[in-house]
């Protein structure tokens, strides 16, 4: 997730992500108005990790993701994984992709 942002550097700016970089900060920075500018000044690294990691960890602990779980999970590994092994002599989803030899 840490690289979704990081490829993505405009991201940090817009008032969407503004909160989730918000969110992660104690109350007293976050009320302050002069605390709450120099979160501007943070560097790109650190906001790409807050946003990262404030992302993936409600994710995780929250929820929302679960209906499209699986789905999500097929798509990818078919899309990075896929180049490694032939398709299945079945069409059934349930049957073990073979190794391809090289």
């Amino acid at each position: 997730m840490f690289e979704f942002f990081q490829n993505r550097p405009r991201l940090t700016d817009q008032s969407l992500f503004r909160k989730v970089l918000f969110s992660h900060l104690p109350d007293f920075i976050r009320d302050r108005t002069k605390y709450r500018a120099c979160v501007k000044n943070l560097p790109p690294k650190i906001k790409y990790a807050i946003l990262a990691g404030e992302t993936a960890s409600t994710i995780v602990y929250e929820g929302g993701w679960e209906q499209d779980f699986e789905a999500r999970i097929r798509g990818f590994v078919r899309k990075k994984f896929l180049r490694f092994f032939r398709m299945p002599a079945a069409r059934n989803n349930d049957v073990p992709f073979r190794v391809a030899r090289t």
